[in-house]
């Protein structure tokens, strides 16, 4: 019997969070990873650099035009959006198809580990950082999605006390929050709030502010 729509909407939500939650997870790793061994270039800033060098110039008109100085807010705050986007769709495709999330993940750390090392400051410690990242976002889509999807099949209509299914799903969603709590309040400051990612600055002539002496 297939399970109701109620209950494969809530495991769409679960799965899409799951995701959020294992890319968020693979990013501060690689970041806090990036701030004791490599500093100098971190696995967002340098996908954030090689967006930023691949982008059409008239997108990067368009982005000094449109945000002026706040560049930089921009590119800080479009990266998380991304990061939640991407998770979710990689947490919903692996709920769907065993190791399709993973496929996406692993794709998408392929994509940072590339950029990374073709920066300029790149170095072995730096594609390390990266490589970390990636696995541990794919190591926890393969652990927390099939987690889900025996809660799904085995506990519909059975509360939490009464599925241990569903209770070491939320359990273990709870520890990787839990886990993942410590080095955001311990170092706010980490590299992925302060990405060096400026856009080319448009050359302009500053004029006087009202009537000048002649």
């Amino acid at each position: 019997m297939r399970p109701a729509m109620s209950t494969v909407r809530r495991a769409e939500w679960w799965a899409a969070a799951a995701g959020v939650l294992a890319a968020v997870a693979g990013v501060l790793s690689g970041e806090l990873l990036a701030g004791l061994a490599s500093p100098s270039l971190s696995p967002v800033s340098a996908v954030g650099s090689a967006v930023v060098d691949l982008a059409p110039p008239a997108a990067k008109e368009w982005a000094i035009q449109t945000f002026g100085t706040n560049d930089k807010a921009f590119l800080i705050t479009a990266i998380p959006i991304a990061l939640v986007a991407l998770g979710a769709t990689a947490g919903l495709l692996e709920l769907r198809r065993s190791g399709a999330g993973a496929a996406l993940a692993t794709l998408i750390g392929v994509v940072g580990i590339a950029a990374v090392a073709t920066r300029s400051l790149s170095s072995t410690l730096a594609i390390v950082c990266a490589v970390v990242a990636a696995a541990v976002a794919i190591g926890l889509i393969r652990w927390l999605v099939p987690l889900l999807r025996t809660a799904s099949e085995t506990g519909e209509g059975k509360s939490v006390e009464q599925d241990p299914s569903r209770r070491r799903f939320l359990h273990a969603m709870a520890s990787t929050a839990a886990a993942l709590s410590g080095p955001i309040w311990c170092r706010p400051s980490m590299p992925l709030c302060s990405c060096n990612l400026v856009l080319p600055r448009l050359r302009v002539k500053l004029v006087p502010w009202g009537p000048t002496d002649t």
